[in-house]
């Protein structure tokens, strides 16, 4: 009976170890990609060009999905990471960075 009981433990103690060693795995990519997004945030300056955009948040997995242009203004938005919704950059008739929005759980945050 006693070999039983042993067997018994064994695997239940076995199984909560088991559980136990995952759950660290489990929490690390939300804080990954929270990272990554405020890396390619913190990639944008004033003045840098539409090129120099696009290889610095391609870097983090954002893609240039369309644009909206008009004489003056180049508008540029960007998806692609999960806790950011959207970028959108804009550019003076230059090419030349003026100003971002990035939007996050449906807020604004703007940048200059």
């Amino acid at each position: 009976m006693k070999p039983k009981i042993i067997l018994c433990l064994t695997l239940v103690l076995s199984g909560v170890l088991f559980g136990c060693s995952t759950a660290t795995h489990r929490s690390a990519p939300p804080i990954q990609q929270e990272q990554n997004a405020n890396n390619a945030i913190s990639t944008l300056h004033v003045g840098m060009t539409i090129g120099e955009a696009d290889q610095e948040l391609g870097h983090y997995g954002l893609i240039r999905v369309f644009t909206v242009s008009s004489a003056v203004r180049h508008c540029y938005h960007y998806f692609g990471l999960p806790d950011v919704n959207e970028i959108m950059l804009q550019f003076d008739e230059h090419e030349k960075l003026v100003s971002w929005e990035v939007m996050k759980d449906g807020l604004k945050h703007n940048d200059t």
